[in-house]
């Protein structure tokens, strides 16, 4: 049985800037981190800062409706009738969950794809 490959991204939340921004390199030792700032003609603008500083979003491997990738922290939300509510996505040893004012609720109870 061969596993379903997911990529492994991150993006991260900048505290004082209050911005997210898309991760190029994590050095785990020293805890720092190059977020890509800004793209420009001449390439991307990279800023090394502190784990402190910021929050790092790992991807799910999940899309939304509009094919835009899912990332732990963000706020989703699903209309379906009775079942439809809003939450953050989160992440616990059993998988990706969306927890909301309510509940806590799996990804693969609501999507058609599950890790």
């Amino acid at each position: 049985m061969k596993l379903k490959e997911r990529e492994i991204k991150f993006r991260a939340y900048h505290k004082a800037r209050k911005e997210v921004y898309p991760v190029s390199f994590i050095n785990l030792d020293k805890k720092i981190v190059t977020l890509s700032i800004e793209k420009t003609i001449n390439g991307e603008w990279y800023r090394t800062v502190t784990f402190d500083t910021i929050e790092l979003m790992q991807y799910t491997g999940l899309k939304d409706n509009n094919d835009v990738d899912i990332y732990e922290g963000d706020i989703v939300e699903h209309l379906d009738g009775e079942y439809s509510f809003r939450g953050i996505v989160a992440y616990s040893p059993f998988g990706w969950y969306v927890e909301s004012a309510e509940d806590s609720i799996a990804f693969e109870h609501f999507s058609d794809e599950t890790n």
